[in-house]
């Protein structure tokens, strides 16, 4: 009977502040092919049904997903999770399976095969973005990368490690999990640390009998605006009402003012605001009486991605509105093995049973999926937000003199509340809760 080897499938997401980094050579891996090299896509491509449709799987899963960590893990406090870059990495490990394998993978997608292999170059490219100032330095900076690193020990078939490189941008090394097990790890650490600048720097603690791993990493800046000044706080101390109930006196940032009002619910209020590259923040602050957990769900997350019409202009007063966020500045971290959520949520079990993973696309050797880590640290403060970046012109209209009366409020996030990170066209990047300062 073969041994059953198992899979490491390491989701690794940092928001940093990010150069742009070649995969070099990296101590103790080989590396066996290079990737192709993914592009954004242009205006016209992202209109097309077929990236709607898995943009709109992935809002699906980030919705459901970051639901559920909450309900694992909320009672830990305040954190944040990058759902797009867990479905990154359970495609590559659908691109890896077959049979029942594969189709609890694609189940959790919310794609067939056909629709995984045709969009996930487009989610990729979609997502992908790089901005220069007039100094033609690099201001803003969304991007992902996907590798797999494989034991000598294994046998693996080279349709796949194509596969994974051509169509999933994936850089497959080589390494010794068995014979040199600290080596092994340390290469991995080493790019890691590598591609977050040296922000991620830790030992994934992968075991010798690990056979391959699946590592996708994701990696966000952006500033408030473009000549990279900084927001201001607001005059005086503010009442911060953290979960538990105590209060916190603490500054707040005044943001920039966007179209628009507040969105009042019966428990909840929301409004947004948006990075110099159109990186929109949004805000869900639960109302007197409901607290976060009543209102971090996947069923408000997804009602709050799709408010498309912030009631800017009163025509029968005439009465144009702006809004802008009064917030505070925050850090969120997270560092957990996910797999239950996979389990309980998705239904992705055979990935984890020792018995049933198929992993045949990739290997004729038995393996399976024995945890799947996810780590982020997302910072929020006065010069930006550290994380990727998209460019928008934001507040480019003007009343102007039209007999129109022009009114500025303030939505100001003073209790523990809720977030949605998304891009310039919704696609969510980053979900959280910050639930104490």
């Amino acid at each position: 009977m073969k041994k059953a080897f198992t899979v490491a499938a390491a989701v690794v997401c940092m928001l940093t502040i990010l150069s742009t980094l070649c995969c070099c050579a990296i101590d103790g891996a080989t590396l066996l092919a290079q990737p192709a090299s993914a592009e954004a896509l242009r205006w016209e491509e992202r209109q097309s049904e077929s990236v709607k449709n898995i943009i709109a799987s992935s809002n699906d899963f980030a919705f459901a997903f970051s639901d559920a960590v909450y309900g694992q893990f909320g009672e830990e406090g305040s954190f944040a999770v990058a759902p797009v870059s867990v479905y990154m990495a359970l495609s590559l490990a659908a691109e890896c399976a077959e049979g029942e394998t594969r189709a609890e993978l694609l189940n959790a997608l919310g794609l067939t095969y056909d629709g995984l292999k045709g969009g996930f170059a487009a989610l990729y490219g979609s997502l992908t973005a790089e901005y220069k100032d007039d100094n033609d330095e690099t201001a803003g900076m969304l991007e992902l990368s996907d590798s797999v690193w494989m034991d000598d020990r294994a046998h693996v078939k080279d349709a796949c490690i194509n596969a994974l490189a051509d169509k999933y941008y994936c850089y497959p090394y080589q390494v010794d999990f068995d014979g040199d097990n600290k080596g092994a790890n340390r290469a991995i650490r080493e790019f890691v640390k590598k591609h977050t600048h040296g922000l991620i720097d830790q030992d994934f603690l992968l075991s010798a009998d690990t056979l391959f791993a699946l590592v996708n990493a994701l990696y966000l800046k952006d500033v408030w605006n473009d000549c990279g000044g900084e927001l201001s706080f607001e005059a005086g101390q503010y009442s911060f009402v953290n979960g538990d109930g105590s209060v916190a006196s603490v500054p707040l940032l005044g943001g920039y003012y966007k179209r628009g009002r507040a969105v009042q619910t019966e428990t909840y209020r929301h409004f947004f605001t948006q990075t110099e590259h159109g990186y929109t923040l949004k805000f869900i602050v639960p109302n007197d009486g409901y607290s976060v957990a009543d209102v971090f769900n996947a069923e408000t997350l997804d009602e709050v991605n799709n408010i498309e019409d912030y009631r800017a202009d009163d025509k029968e007063n005439k009465i144009h509105y702006s809004t802008r966020c009064v917030f505070p500045e925050f850090e969120t971290k997270f560092d957990k093995d996910v797999r239950g959520v996979l389990e309980n949520k998705f239904g992705v079990r055979r990935l984890f049973d020792p018995s049933l993973c198929d992993f045949s696309a990739l290997t004729d050797d038995a393996v399976y999926c024995y945890k799947v880590q996810h780590v982020t640290d997302l910072k929020v403060d006065k010069t930006g937000i550290e994380g990727a970046a998209v460019t928008i012109m934001a507040d480019a209209e003007s009343a102007g003199p039209d007999g129109w009366a022009d009114v500025n409020e303030d939505f100001v996030v003073d209790r523990a509340f809720g977030f949605v990170l998304t891009d310039r066209f919704g696609t969510v990047i980053f979900c959280g809760v910050v639930d104490g300062l």
